[in-house]
């Protein structure tokens, strides 16, 4: 019976052998080229994007009753799992000054879309504010409500760790709440009662860290802010020193009264200074502050590199302050800086070094002023070559998908020895443990972006310029002199062989740029690949290895394009999440009074958002949202994932994080109506695919079947037998 096996098999594999046997070169190039045009014409995921929940706002307490303005706008929503049990919270302040801590309801069959279930709420204290009266009811007196942050005042363990929230009023108020949203202490730690209507708040933000400066703390709640002088006509924020109207009793005339007027460029104003304050997370006491007049100014030495910007006027730095040259292999890894409005303030830790070849330029003279440095050699690099800041590896945060207990993300810095603040100022260091200036960059322009783009170890500025309807993208080196690297269109399609969609060709949108709300652009380490139809034969298609950042332009058109390091062209979009046609009807003044009018003037913010589909995960996505729609493009080629429309016009930048608990990242879009919770899905096109397949396949073995000789000709008979 063995044996009749064996010769079964045996009969079975010579058949098969002697069919391979046959097989001619032509029959191999079919299958070759099937497979290549089923990978040519496959058919992508399917990815929606849509609306989930919604939180609305009470809208009375607005002075117009419709909409905040710029300065009436509340704190982002954080996202964040507070208790440690996988299930993740949203915290936010609410238009009555509540804070609240809110959660995704549970699936229901409701065709409207859900609100958030409140965990708990507590109404802010009543105090007096900077302007004298409420930004958001005129009739009360409050204080607003600058920033919101959550922490682990307790050191990463195995055992479940539960965050305090920590807000930051408008007086230089702080409030530190646990997870139930119990009080547990308040600090006030400057006086602000004779501030009136003369200033606002500019710049703030928080940062809770489980950092301990002093011995028996509960870890550290970091606070930054500064003010800037209020216009009195218009009461729209004005740039520190810039001429004013209202006579010589503004404060800003009151400074310069006292001072020489050839000084009065380099003079402190107290008000617009950024203080920054170290809290004890315990009970809030102060452990150092940084406030204007602590360390004394001297003359900065530009160091062994001239920087064109810093020279627009001569530097004043405090003692023991040092040229950011010094620090610059450290310095350039907290970059891309970029700053637009109050929302790009943000603070981090870092382990900061100077650089080995400025070890040759120190003095012993100067005392090192970062902790635990007593000798040059403290200074040095670390071997391990880790990243500065960030994640050493993508990881998924959260037990209840099998990641690691929920952390904070500068956890991760070894032995963090420096604050990084990203102000309206530029990029200054301080010192963890005492608050000591260590080194600062400053930036004067609010509508660039800087980064090391090409990875050549000096500082660019990458901006978009608008003349004449002519768009450019246009990146500029620095140092030691100012120069033009590379530019190229944005708003016109670059031609027909480049990765340009039918929409960016054939867009019928003329209307002239708006740049009364111009967009940065966002800075992404290099992830695009060339992939124009020619390029397929080179395999340009592959992931490149190209070092330094993509910078991806929005136009008002919803024009989007990236280019690559070294000024390459990537890709080129339209999305509908533009503003051109609003901006062009406001502007030819037939929305005059209208609320449309007030909106776009005075409340609408556009934003464009690089973001991991993952928690965690490389950013390979952007978030473009415009003035009534949003959409989801692949940094990668720039193909359009999904587009949804919006209720209302986007107010703030929006809120990326995972309130799901599913590992993928999800958005929350704040409106003038309330918050708008939106999830990103994708599903494999397998159907889809197959039927392609299936069709492609036919389809050839019918050319083929069509285009095959008679065999019943003599021709055939005489040249293939």
């Amino acid at each position: 019976m063995r044996l009749d096996v064996n010769e079964g098999v045996s009969e079975v594999w010579s058949l098969v052998c002697a069919k391979f046997g046959t097989l001619r070169v032509q029959d191999v190039a079919l299958v070759v080229l099937s497979a290549l045009v089923i990978y040519l014409l496959r058919v992508r995921d399917h990815h929606v994007i849509r609306p989930q929940w919604r939180h609305n706002l009470n809208l009375s307490h607005y002075p117009n009753g419709k909409f905040p303005t710029y300065e009436q706008r509340l704190p982002l929503p954080v996202i964040t799992d507070l208790e440690g049990d996988g299930i993740s919270e949203v915290v936010l302040v609410n238009s009555m000054l509540t804070l609240q801590v809110l959660r995704l309801p549970p699936d229901g069959l409701s065709s409207v879309l859900p609100d958030l279930e409140v965990q708990s709420s507590t109404q802010l204290p009543s105090h007096s504010g900077s302007a004298g009266k409420s930004r958001l009811n005129q009739k009360e007196t409050h204080a607003m409500p600058i920033a919101i942050e959550t922490g682990f005042v307790q050191a990463y363990s195995h055992e479940n760790r539960k965050q305090v929230i920590a807000v930051l009023l408008d007086n230089w108020t702080v409030l530190c709440y646990d997870n139930n949203l119990r009080l547990l202490w308040e600090r006030v730690i400057q006086n602000t009662t004779d501030l009136h209507a003369d200033y606002y708040m500019k710049s703030a933000s928080l940062l809770v860290t489980s950092t301990q400066v002093s011995r028996g703390d509960r870890g550290l709640i970091i606070v930054g802010a500064s003010y800037a002088h209020r216009s009195y006509d218009d009461q729209k924020p004005v740039r520190p020193f810039e001429d004013l109207e209202g006579g010589a009793e503004h404060p800003a005339k009151r400074v310069r009264a006292h001072v020489d007027a050839k000084n009065a460029a380099t003079a402190v104003d107290n008000m617009t200074h950024f203080s920054t304050y170290g809290l004890s997370g315990q009970d809030g006491t102060i452990r150092w502050h940084h406030m204007p007049g602590d360390y004394q100014q001297q003359d900065q030495d530009e160091g062994p590199v001239f920087h064109w910007k810093l020279a627009l006027k001569r530097t004043l730095g405090h003692v023991g302050e040092e040229p950011w040259q010094r620090y610059s292999d450290d310095v350039l890894k907290l970059l891309p800086y970029m700053w637009a409005s109050i929302y790009d303030t943000r603070m981090d830790l870092a382990k900061l070094n100077k650089n080995k070849r400025s070890q040759l330029l120190e003095t012993p003279k100067i005392e090192p002023a970062l902790p635990g440095a007593k000798t040059k050699k403290d200074f040095e690099l670390s071997t391990a070559a880790q990243d500065l800041l960030g994640l050493t590896s993508h990881h998924e945060e959260g037990v209840a998908y099998g990641g690691m207990k929920p952390h904070k993300h500068h956890e991760h810095v070894v032995n963090p020895n420096a604050i990084i603040i990203h102000s309206h100022n530029g990029i200054e260091i301080l010192s963890l443990t005492n608050g000591r200036p260590v080194t600062r960059v400053e930036f004067l322009d609010e509508k660039a972006a800087f980064v090391d783009v090409n990875d050549d170890g000096n500082l660019e500025r990458v901006s978009a310029n608008y003349v004449d309807n002519n768009c450019q993208a246009e990146v500029a080196s620095l140092s030691p002199a100012l120069r033009v690297l590379y530019s190229g269109s944005i708003c016109d399609a670059p031609g027909l062989f480049n990765q340009v969609s039918l929409s960016a060709i054939y867009s019928d949108t003329q209307p002239s740029e708006d740049t009364h709300v111009s967009l940065p652009p966002a800075l992404i380490k290099s992830i695009a690949h060339r992939v124009a139809p020619w390029q397929h034969l080179v395999g340009a298609a592959l992931p490149s290895q190209r070092k330094g950042y993509d910078a991806v332009f929005l136009t008002s058109t919803g024009r989007l394009t990236s280019y690559g390091p070294t000024g390459d062209f990537n890709w080129q979009v339209v999305l509908s999440s533009g503003w051109s046609e609003i901006a062009h009807v406001v502007q030819t003044g037939s929305f005059n009074g209208n609320e449309m009018f007030e909106i776009f003037n005075t409340a609408f913010q556009p934003s464009i958002t690089a973001f991991s589909r993952q928690v965690y995960g490389p950013k390979t996505l952007l978030l473009s949202v415009g003035w009534d729609s949003v959409s989801v493009v692949s940094l990668a080629d720039g193909t359009i994932l999904a587009e949804h429309d919006l209720p209302c016009q986007p107010i703030t930048p929006s809120i990326i994080g995972d309130y799901t608990n599913d590992g993928l990242n999800d958005v929350i879009i704040a409106c003038p109506l309330g918050y708008f919770g939106f999830v990103l899905e994708s599903e494999r096109n397998y159907v889809y695919m197959g039927i392609l397949s299936v069709a492609v396949v036919l389809t050839i073995m019918l050319l083929t079947w069509c285009f095959k000789p008679d065999q019943g000709n003599e021709f055939y008979e005489e040249h293939y037998r």
